[in-house]
């Protein structure tokens, strides 16, 4: 939801904040690392039980998380390498705070919900996977109900109200669940349209340059040597023109 509906108005705040940035020398890289840095300060607030700290934690390691992109991009300096690095830390960073509140409830002797933050984890997980794997292999999967940028701004609200916190956690859930078997659908079907395309044959005539250039060469081989599919037709063909050179040798002046 975010990157098709608000990504455009956000940019257009934190281009300016990275060209800043970038004057003042800092790295998309040095964001990066901020950004899991401050998520673990984050973590180890919430497995201590000081949730509404937490909030600010949370909320800092989301800030590099956005300017890291406008500064490598005033730097000039996007690369597969920068975009690898930025995809990893957002896993780790969901690791941590969604590991942590886990841990959180698993202190309580709650098991539902630590199952429920650990199963809230594993569907971020599926849903990174699948854009990762669509783009890969050429397909559009971004879009969707539960996104990063949705879950982190769920936990926040949160750990700030924590009486809500479970219910806010089985709605990730359920949503990031929905929005794993939307991207299944758009990526299914971008894939079945792809098969449905009728394939270009390209066909083999006789007389082409390469199709005599393959059969002069098989007509100096052996039957042995040949390859199954040219034997009864080089045969064939040897023979026809033994008749004819014979008949040209008898019949010759």
């Amino acid at each position: 939801m975010f990157d098709g509906n608000l990504r455009t108005e956000v940019d257009r705040v934190t281009r300016p904040l990275g060209k800043s940035l970038a004057r003042m020398g800092v790295t998309a890289d040095t964001l990066t690392a901020l950004g899991v840095a401050f998520s673990l300060v984050a973590g180890g607030l919430i497995v201590t039980g000081h949730l509404f700290l937490s909030v600010i934690a949370v909320a800092a390691a989301g800030v590099p998380d956005l300017l890291d992109g406008p500064v490598a991009k005033v730097t000039a300096a996007t690369s597969k390498r920068g975009a690898f690095i930025d995809s990893f830390a957002d896993r780790i960073s969901d690791f941590i705070i969604f590991g942590s509140l886990g841990w959180f409830y698993l202190d309580r002797h709650n098991t539902a919900m630590t199952l429920v933050s650990f199963a809230s984890y594993g569907m971020a997980s599926f849903i990174s996977y699948q854009r990762a794997k669509a783009e890969l292999l050429g397909f559009n999967a971004k879009g969707g109900l539960m996104e990063r940028a949705e879950r982190v701004f769920l936990v926040i609200v949160g750990l700030a109200f924590s009486a809500v916190l479970s219910y806010v956690l089985i709605f990730i859930l359920v949503a990031s669940a929905l929005t794993v078997v939307q991207r299944f659908l758009k990526i299914w079907g971008q894939a079945s349209k792809q098969m449905d395309r009728p394939k270009r044959v390209r066909s083999r005539v006789y007389g082409s340059r390469r199709s005599r250039s393959r059969r002069d060469t098989l007509l100096g081989r052996s039957e042995k040597q040949m390859p199954r599919p040219y034997r009864s037709g080089v045969l064939a063909r040897r023979s026809s023109e033994g008749v004819l050179k014979r008949f040209r040798e008898t019949y010759k002046g």
